[in-house]
């Protein structure tokens, strides 16, 4: 989500508030207005046009969905331009719906930026995978302004730092969407200590997922190359964090007054061109091949809105347990071709202890046999 939406800092704004006599330059009829009656239907023009486009490229992925554990998280990523263009439109129609569909909109940036982060990995062979192909390569020194820190070795700590440091901007959306919930309940959400305290909690977790995505990117280029991913890195930091420093310009710009409405017509217009970046950079091409006439779209759509992986993913990182478990690396398309590797994770109690153990025996049962 865009999270200013009125105030730095991912403030909700929910309702645009009544313009005195100093605001007569907004009233001014011959100036344009992000929510009156033109602007409204170029906004709905161009959602629609913008839902057409991603609506197609799912729909493609998902009739052509050959390659399960990668095409969900492209569908996942997919999803957020919908998303975006439909909260836009109507919060700029119905501002004082604005409160629920900034949620939303939080929940599903969340959600997307996981999705991405699993994806790369996927395109690695997986965690264990991609420790053992960047491991022999050099130290990575840090980006500035943090250049005096120590490079880091390409080992599984550097994985999980870079894991760590994305996941936190899936826990903290959602968490502030619902803690100014709350606070607009209780009328503090537009409390000076409150928007102080949303602007430097937004601005370090934005800062810090962009800081770790791009780490990420930087040590792992080389053995993603094939996937083009500079595309796939731009498409999702445009849309996820460049519109959130757009927000900020936008209020020093137009005012608190005014943001609201014009950040929602500007996102309305942008989800255009920002889904057709989406869906050419995750294009379905790559996965069409021969599949039975009887594909099962919505079988496929349950997988994809299943946040499971998110939640279990999320347990493995940031547990403070040491426990063993098994990673398995996707080498083709036979059971047969998959690679096991025992590594080191954080884990509490035994959430996936009896799954793991049940699986090892499986895969020991028909070896054996």
């Amino acid at each position: 989500m865009v999270p200013s939406r009125g105030l730095p800092g991912g403030g909700i704004q929910p309702v645009e508030r009544s313009l005195g006599e100093g605001d007569a330059s907004v009233r001014n009829p011959s100036s344009f207005q992000p929510d009156g009656t033109g602007a409204m239907a170029l906004a709905s023009i161009a959602t629609a046009l913008s839902l057409c486009i991603s609506l197609f490229c799912i729909y493609k992925h998902l009739t052509n969905y050959s390659v399960p554990r990668i095409q969900r998280y492209i569908v996942r990523i997919l999803f957020i331009s919908p998303v975006y263009a439909l909260g836009s439109l109507f919060s700029l129609r119905f501002p004082g719906s604005s409160v629920g569909l900034e949620t939303v909109r939080d929940m599903m940036e969340a959600f997307v930026i996981y999705s991405f982060l699993a994806l790369v990995l996927e395109y690695a062979g997986g965690d264990s995978a991609c420790v053992d192909r960047i491991k022999n390569e050099p130290p990575l020194r840090h980006f500035f302004p943090l250049g005096c820190l120590a490079p880091m070795p390409r080992d599984g700590r550097f994985l999980r730092v870079c894991k760590q440091g994305t996941l936190q901007f899936v826990f903290v959306k959602p968490t502030m969407a619902l803690v100014s919930l709350i606070m607009l309940a209780k009328g503090l959400f537009w409390s000076r200590w409150y928007q102080a305290a949303l602007l430097v909690i937004y601005n370090l977790s934005y800062s810090l997922a962009l800081y770790c995505l791009a780490l990420f990117y930087t040590g792992t280029k080389v053995i993603l190359r094939r996937y083009s991913p500079v595309a796939k890195f731009l498409a999702v930091k445009s849309v996820v964090f460049a519109t959130y420093w757009q927000s900020l310009l936008l209020l020093l710009w137009a005012g608190p007054e005014r943001v609201s409405a014009w950040n929602n017509f500007i996102l309305c217009i942008e989800m255009v061109f920002f889904s057709t970046f989406l869906g050419l950079a995750f294009s379905h091409k790559e996965y069409r091949q021969s599949l039975p006439d009887n594909i099962n779209v919505l079988h496929n759509m349950k997988e994809v809105l299943s946040v499971r992986d998110v939640v279990a993913d999320a347990y493995h990182n940031f547990m403070p347990t040491y426990q063993d478990y098994t990673l398995h690396r996707h080498d083709g398309s036979s059971r047969g071709n998959q690679r096991k590797y025992r590594a080191r994770t954080f884990l509490a109690g035994n959430f996936d202890a009896l799954r793991l153990r049940d699986h090892d025996q499986l895969q020991d049962g028909g070896e054996g046999g």
